[in-house]
């Protein structure tokens, strides 16, 4: 599949000048940057209260994340169910200590490409045999981590004439850009923030202090990973070290944040959290996400989006299949695939993938209940 090399001056519109048996809030998504055109302005106002209006009109409990005491332990079924629900785990890692700032790869070139780019729209390059009912309309795109404007850019001129165009950053380990590389403080299974309440409050603290030490020395993340012996470490300008919100809003496009844990599947208050903003998109807005390689977190929220859409007339199998084939042969349905440390969590991901597809056919868009409130119902029963 081709990768995305897309400049901004090409596109006309808009450009600037863990878990808890509640229903998430319909927290807000953050607006574009103040330049932007008030089509994209007034489009964000469906989204809901953006996050710095609510720090200062004062935050309500909902607003928050669960308590650590709230949170399920590893051997449970993920919260409360009903009778009649198939029961899901949700194993907790232990948070990583030892945390290095690395660097993934090379800042792209040209600074707008993106190497796990896809769309919703490539549906005709899908292999012979792939449902692709309802796919092209969904307005749906996915990639690895973003580290430029162009980049952002680029997946809004994909959008075409989307009113509003919102990317959802789904990665919980803290992460930024300076001197053009993505950063991120990891482990080795990139655990550094689990079970964190305030993992962003940390990442802007990191950040802080980069800009404050003005350079800073990263290693290649396959070192931490132990892929490889050598750091290839790299001195970098931390002066202007930035956020990725900070980027996407400066592109123009609304940002959110939904930190799931990397190797595993969304807990029910990140699924919420997800919901909400679905429910609140304007008709023909787009929906990019993204985690950091552009392959498990992106390739699962991408399914759940098009099974919120699709699912009473296309399968959970094929849903799957065809997510899987956009994701560059990313197969979610093969847990075997992957080492065996990472097994355990890729079944989990499965059964829930299985079940939100219940859900979804029930529930299409979202609505009428959240997946918490579904999964604490008891089942309909079969006459």
């Amino acid at each position: 599949m081709p990768r995305i090399s897309l400049h901004c001056g090409l596109f006309k519109s808009c450009l600037p000048s863990g878990e808890r048996d509640i229903p998430a809030p319909v927290a807000g998504v953050s607006p574009p940057a103040s330049g932007s055109s008030s089509k994209c302005l007034d489009a964000a106002r469906f989204i809901g209260m953006p996050a710095s209006r609510r720090r200062r009109e004062g935050t309500s409990p909902q607003d928050a994340p669960p308590p650590r005491s709230a949170v399920a332990g590893p051997s449970n079924h993920s919260g409360p169910i009903g009778r009649g629900r198939t029961a899901l785990q949700l194993r907790q890692p232990a948070a990583e200590t030892d945390l290095h700032l690395t660097y993934d790869t090379e800042p792209p070139h040209p600074a707008g490409t993106m190497a796990f780019f896809r769309h919703s729209n490539q549906a005709s390059t899908l292999p012979p045999g792939i449902d692709t009912r309802g796919l092209e309309s969904l307005q749906l795109s996915g990639s690895e981590r973003i580290t430029s404007v162009e980049q952002v850019c680029a997946i809004r001129q994909a959008c075409g004439d989307a009113p509003l165009v919102v990317v959802v950053d789904l990665r919980q380990e803290s992460h930024g850009v300076a001197d053009g590389h993505s950063l991120t403080w990891r482990g080795p299974m990139d655990w550094g923030n689990v079970g964190l309440d305030t993992a962003t409050a940390r990442e802007a603290e990191q950040l802080e202090e980069l800009r404050r030490q003005g350079s800073a020395v990263a290693t290649h993340a396959d070192h931490v990973k132990g892929k490889t012996d050598d750091p290839a470490l790299r001195r970098l300008d931390t002066t202007l070290a930035r956020s990725e919100q900070e980027i996407v809003e400066a592109a123009g496009a609304g940002y959110r944040r939904i930190a799931v844990t990397d190797h595993l599947r969304p807990s029910r208050w990140e699924v919420d959290q997800f919901i909400a903003l679905v429910r609140g998109l304007p008709e023909g807005a787009g929906l990019h996400v993204h985690c950091n390689g552009g392959r498990g977190r992106t390739t699962t929220f991408m399914a759940l989006y098009d099974m919120l859409r699709n699912a009473r007339e296309v399968d959970a199998d094929a849903i799957m299949a065809r997510q899987s084939k956009l994701g560059m042969d990313y197969n979610l349905a093969d847990t075997g695939a992957v080492r065996e440390s990472k097994q355990a969590f890729h079944a989990d991901r499965l059964a829930f993938l299985h079940e939100f597809h219940a859900y979804a056919r029930e529930n299409p868009g979202g609505l009428p209940r959240t997946w918490s409130q579904w999964r604490s119902a008891d089942a309909a029963q079969s006459s």
